[in-house]
């Protein structure tokens, strides 16, 4: 039966997923309308149209495959998908950001159509991102000044983005990454001066200073290939074991490490053990595992099953060609896909009954 945890995040996840539509759906409201009314061009209105109806589908997908466990591949693959969609959100937003002549271009060539004079020109050719019946009746959309308008961009695209993270410690720092970036950029129109002096101050805080690591409580055993052969591929009769492969570098790896220590708490037992791997420290292991520990690998972190020594399991998944599939790691996922409450239960209530005939014989 489902823990009061698991169904919060069941519940939390169709909860995005229905963000994720509402976002879909009036992306292709609004771009379907500018489109039609001759707001924009052909190349601005069409892509943020495929934007949409893509989200659209793929918070459908997600909440098919978290009601129906037939349907489970398809939360893996709109994981996937919304990667995609990120970049495809990070290309548009460039091109419009840097084709803003070619907009007031457009802009000009249907004045007439549009029935704009040049004041009006002129502020369209400021505001190129909303429609014109709105920027015709007041100064700022909404009446927002521009660094309102900045930051309401930021938070849009963390409500977009933040369900790619696994964990509240990815949310959050997403959460920061978003609010420096549009720091920055109103400061850019704000004082220049500023702009770089901030820019510096993140750049030296990115590099000197990193995720803070967790240093709670975990039953997780720290593995190097001694004690790995010892313990798991080489023990007769060995426990199950979930073993984390990580790296201190990794952002990814260190917004997991809270949650790999609380399942260790909830699960452990004699029959399920829970282990990790530094694969910076010990690179032999990481390739013995078919674990590429690149800059740019998907790989991080990645957790395998062992069971009697072999391997049973491991996420993110590897089909038989070597391609990887990406995946996000939660913990509703991590619970469901390794079975863990099943092994804990079931092997435990096995061993309690191996114990129980030894003391009456």
């Amino acid at each position: 039966m489902a823990s009061c945890s698991e169904c919060l995040a069941g519940a939390g996840l169709l909860i995005f997923n229905g963000v994720d539509f509402i976002a879909g759906v009036a992306l292709c409201i609004y771009s379907l309308y500018i489109g039609t009314n001759h707001f924009a061009p052909l190349w601005l209105y069409v892509p943020l149209l495929a934007i949409g109806s893509i989200l659209v589908v793929v918070s459908i997908m997600s909440s098919f495959g978290l009601v129906f466990q037939s349907c489970s591949i398809c939360m893996a693959l709109s994981s996937d998908v919304l990667m995609w969609i990120s970049l495809a959100e990070l290309g548009l937003s460039v091109v419009i950001f840097t084709q803003g002549g070619a907009i007031g271009d457009f802009l000009r060539e249907h004045s007439d159509e549009l029935k704009l004079n040049e004041d009006q020109l002129a502020r369209f050719e400021r505001h190129k991102f909303y429609p014109a019946e709105a920027l015709l009746q007041r100064e700022n959309f909404l009446n927002l000044t521009l660094e309102q308008e900045i930051f309401l961009l930021a938070l849009g695209s963390w409500l977009l983005n933040y369900r790619k993270k696994a964990t509240v410690d990815g949310v959050i720092a997403l959460f920061y990454m978003y609010g420096k970036i549009a720091i920055l950029a109103s400061l850019y129109y704000l004082d220049i001066t500023l702009f770089g002096w901030y820019l510096v101050v993140c750049l030296v805080l990115f590099g000197a200073v990193g995720l803070p690591r967790y240093d709670g409580a975990s039953n997780i055993v720290e593995l190097n290939p001694a004690t790995m052969e010892k313990l798991i591929t080489k023990a007769v009769d060995s426990p199950s074991w979930l073993v984390f492969y990580y790296t201190d570098w990794s952002d990814s790896c260190v917004e997991h490490e809270p949650m790999l220590a609380d399942l260790s708490l909830r699960y452990s037992s004699t029959s399920l053990q829970f282990g990790r791997v530094d694969v910076n420290k010990w690179p032999d292991l990481a390739v013995e595992n078919q674990i590429n520990v690149s800059t740019s690998s998907w790989q991080l972190p990645t957790l395998i099953l062992f069971q009697s020594g072999k391997e049973m399991m491991r996420l993110p998944p590897i089909d038989e060609n070597g391609k990887i599939t990406k995946s996000v790691l939660d913990q509703a996922s991590l619970i469901a896909a390794f079975k863990l409450q099943a092994l804990k239960e079931r092997k435990l209530q096995l061993w309690m009954n191996i114990k129980i005939l030894d003391d009456t014989s």
